[in-house]
């Protein structure tokens, strides 16, 4: 089943399509997407539309920061919910944490990740492929959000240290002086965007103790409807990560914004581990990629995040009792 994300973020896709000189119904079209759909903001698509739309829209308009331009007026009320309670927050810090907490409410493909560094403050945004089709508007979308919320909780005058983006530097950098931060910079493995070590102490005025924990109370209610408790939304992560080299507790631990402890804890009153999550997601995946591709084991053992096949073979024996070639064979 693909991850969702809300159409919320599209108001200005019609609008900006259109100012750039395109028909905009025609765009949509182009990228297989129903035009209407834009007007439903609480409605969700699968995530590859979102990009499809996306790259559609630069192609059509030879605009190749299309997603930046287009979410200049992003603000927190196009996270929905979670936007709203952000606003509620006490300081800048929490209204982020709370960000990363319920991000995949609005955005399940996504994830975040706070922390400090020295003394700068220090807010990823982590989306798996970000230069294949539709990543980098994808990732600018974010940059541009991220750049409102910020101003809008911490103040107008709030600026960035620098922007670090996960693709390869534009050949147009004219959209970025925008973003107001004093460095920008390209190449690396997901976008980070680094304040001042003071912004997230900063307090929010319109702070009101009783409706941030309404807010909390009813996205707590939502994830519990919606059946996705922490063990599951760790266990997307640790899919998206594993074939990285950075799948472990403590940068799982970082992109929910808690400690290692603290997410231990909270998987623990779930009846899980993160170690129990990470071989189960292996196992599961280990028979998918043995019966659904011809991929040799050494391949399969760096996608499961293992240094190499033997470590994936012990496993396999100890899961199944055979071992990997036995048991695609025995498949076949």
């Amino acid at each position: 089943m693909p991850k969702l994300i809300r159409v919320g973020l599209l108001p200005f896709y019609a609008p900006t399509v259109e100012l750039l000189g395109k028909d905009p119904n025609r765009v949509c079209q182009q990228a297989g997407f129903d035009p209407e759909g834009l007007e439903l903001s609480d409605a969700f698509i699968p995530y590859p539309t979102f990009r499809r739309l996306l790259s559609t829209a630069v192609v059509a308009t030879g605009c190749e920061r299309f997603g930046l331009r287009m979410a200049r007026q992003l603000q927190a009320q196009s996270l929905g919910l979670v936007g709203l309670a952000m606003q509620q927050a006490p300081d800048v810090g929490a209204a982020f944490e709370l960000l990363a907490r319920y991000l995949h409410l609005h955005d399940q493909h996504g994830a975040i990740s706070l922390y400090y560094e020295t003394d700068h403050y220090c807010i990823e945004y982590y989306i798996p492929d970000p230069t294949k089709e539709g990543g980098p508007q994808a990732v600018d979308v974010a940059a541009a959000l991220g750049r409102n919320l910020l101003k809008a909780l911490a103040g107008r005058e709030t600026r960035a240290l620098r922007y670090e983006f996960p693709y390869p530097e534009p050949s147009d950098l004219t959209e970025y002086p925008w973003l107001d931060a004093e460095s920008f910079s390209f190449g690396h493995d997901r976008l980070r965007i680094v304040v001042p070590g003071e912004v997230p102490k900063t307090a929010i005025v319109d702070y009101n103790p009783r409706l941030a924990e309404l807010f909390r109370e009813y996205m707590s209610t939502l994830e519990s409807r919606s059946g996705s408790q922490l063990h599951e939304q760790v266990q997307r992560v640790v899919r998206d990560l594993l074939a990285t080299a950075e799948c472990s507790l403590r940068r799982v631990s970082e992109m929910f914004g808690v400690t290692s402890r603290t997410l231990q804890n909270r998987l623990q009153r779930e009846d899980t581990s993160f170690h129990e999550i990470v071989e189960d997601t292996r196992r599961e995946l280990s028979c998918h990629y043995l019966t659904t591709t011809r991929l040799e084991l050494t391949t399969i053992a760096q996608l499961l995040g293992y240094s190499d096949s033997s470590s994936f073979t012990r496993s396999f024996r100890r899961w199944f009792g055979t071992t990997p070639s036995a048991w695609r064979q025995k498949s076949i």
